[in-house]
């Protein structure tokens, strides 16, 4: 079990860049709430989107310029 647990917190580090927000001055913690945060985010603009069903254009079908005659 402890083996688990030590490779899935070395793939997290290697397979994230938890390495580079480190070396910006975060902390580890910090870090993964960073992490944590913009994939909550990402989920909720995704959801978003989908139960509106526009996505991320702005909805507007009718023509644009011409010279409205």
């Amino acid at each position: 079990m402890i083996v688990l647990f030590v490779v899935a917190g070395w793939l997290v580090w290697e397979l994230t860049p938890l390495q580079s927000w480190i070396a910006e001055g975060k902390g580890y913690w910090e870090a993964i709430g960073d992490g944590v945060s913009s994939f909550t985010t990402w989920v909720s603009d995704l959801f978003d989107s989908a139960s509106t069903g526009t996505g991320t254009s702005s909805g507007n079908t009718g023509a644009t310029g011409g010279t409205g005659q």
